[in-house]
């Protein structure tokens, strides 16, 4: 007998490790593959603080309680700055007309003075020009010097008469107003951005809750944006291989009061301050669960399962099925060459800590 099964096992041994495997199909399709079990928090109804940005008025734009939307600028840091930026910009959009007819009363007495230069400068020419006989009295350096003096006379009447043309003297005063209508525009546009600037906008959708009106100071905590009928979960990461995976990439599980396992997705990740280095804060957002809200026994302390997705159906095959029967192969070749001469015709898309995701070639 023992002779027997000793024969059996030295022909076990014989064998290549793919005589011995299941087909790839007898393995589960699955679309994620799991990446570890954490403890976690979960806080059903969750708030996010909303904080002053700088030191000033806070100016509410919706009423305590109201519903608000992502993004919505729920209320505007340094109030009295932006008052006083709207009150400048009325009183210049007032001021626009003033000084349009302004700018062409000017223009018009602008071209009145350049006629009346160039009338001077033509009664001037008129008596710098010498006939024969004055030209033979006054002698020739004199005569020479007053011909100088009217061809200098002539072309500054020239410079005058192009000045006075028509349509330059209206595209003159059509840049000038242009300009105030510019300057109004850049005021305006000034005056956006700084309210854009002061804004606090909405994380989320949500219930408004004002803490404080007034003035606040920079960073104080001034209201909170409530998820009712949500929940979060969220999870301290540490090991490395885990923060490098696209963080949308990730998905968890929480298990609970009634053993349910409810689903969540992946919202976003910080690393704040006080944290040792290298760990990362996940946050997820639960599903409902059957179209029912989670209920306010979830918040608390609980045990985060976190999975990678696939984004496609694959073969999950366990590291256990192989990591005892074949250390030596897997060591030598790792999981990907070791995996290779097993299925050959298939691809591997994802390693985890405890499985490998597998798919046929296309």
């Amino acid at each position: 007998m023992i002779a027997l099964w000793s024969v059996a096992a030295v022909s076990i041994r014989a064998q290549s490790p793919s005589a011995l495997v299941k087909p790839l199909a007898s393995h589960p399709l699955a679309d994620r593959v799991w990446l570890g079990t954490f403890g976690g928090q979960v806080e059903v109804n969750p708030r996010s603080e909303l904080t002053a940005i700088r030191t000033g008025g806070i100016e509410w734009r919706f009423a305590d309680g109201a519903e608000i939307q992502q993004g919505a600028a729920v209320a505007h840091g340094g109030a009295e700055k932006i008052r006083q930026s709207a009150n400048q910009l009325a009183l210049d959009e007032s001021a626009l007309a003033v000084k349009l007819k302004s700018a062409e009363w000017a223009h018009a007495e602008k071209t009145a003075g350049l006629e009346r230069q160039m009338e001077e400068i033509e009664t001037r020419i008129a008596k710098l020009a010498l006939s024969p006989k004055e030209r033979e009295l006054l002698g020739g350096d004199l005569s020479l010097r007053l011909a100088q003096e009217r061809r200098k006379a002539e072309g500054q009447l020239a410079a005058l008469r192009e000045k006075l043309d028509p349509a330059f003297r209206a595209e003159e005063l059509r840049l000038e107003q242009q300009q105030l209508r510019q300057d109004l525009e850049l005021a305006r546009e000034e005056h956006l951005e700084l309210i854009q600037t002061m804004e606090i906008p909405a994380p989320h959708d949500g219930i408004l809750h004002i803490l404080k009106t007034g003035q606040v100071r920079a960073n104080d905590v001034i209201g909170t944006v409530e998820r009712r009928g949500k929940a979060s979960a969220t999870v301290q990461l540490v090991d490395p291989e885990i923060r490098a995976e696209p963080p949308e990439t990730l998905a968890i599980a929480v298990a609970s009061p009634t053993g349910e396992m409810l689903p969540g997705s992946f919202s976003r990740v910080e690393r704040p301050p006080g944290f040792r280095a290298g760990a990362a804060l996940y946050h997820f957002t639960l599903d409902e669960s059957g179209g029912k809200p989670p209920g306010d026994d979830l918040t608390g302390e609980r045990m985060i399962t976190l999975y990678k997705l696939l984004g496609r159906q694959a073969r999950i095959i366990p590291k256990v099925d192989f990591l005892f029967s074949h250390p030596a192969e897997i060591q030598q070749h790792g999981w990907a060459g070791f995996l290779r001469k097993l299925w050959p015709s298939a691809r591997i898309i994802h390693i985890g800590p405890r499985s490998v995701a597998l798919v046929e070639q296309e």
